[in-house]
Order: structure tokens, then sequence, then C-alpha cells
């Protein structure tokens, strides 16, 4: 019985060190995605500052 309780809890060591890394690899993914998403709305709202900088330049000329 020893021994089927030692292989039970082994399996289950093994699980759950394996949801741990998957867990894991998944926050990389979506800390990477995240970073991407982000940097594109900054790019987007530097792009947005320089035309209104722009139309405002131009429209006081």
């Amino acid at each position: 019985m020893k021994v089927k309780l030692k292989k039970i809890a082994l399996l289950i060591e093994i699980i759950g060190g394996l949801a741990i890394l998957i867990s894991l690899v998944f926050v990389g993914i979506q800390l990477k995605e995240n970073t991407v998403a982000t940097r594109s709305a900054t790019a987007t709202a530097t792009i947005d500052t320089m035309t209104n900088w722009y139309v405002t330049m131009g429209s006081n000329a």
C-alpha cells in the first residue's frame, strides 16, 4: 500500500510541476503580447500628437 501511495504522490507532484511550467509559458506569452500592444498604443499616441502639432502650426501660418 505504501508503494502505491508513493507512486501516486510522485505522479501528482509531476503533474503539479507540469502545470506550473505551462502557467509560466502562458504568462510569458501574455507578457510579450502586452508589450507589443503597449508599444503600438504608444506609437499611435505619438503620431496623433505630432499630427495635431503640424495641423496647429499649419493653421497659424
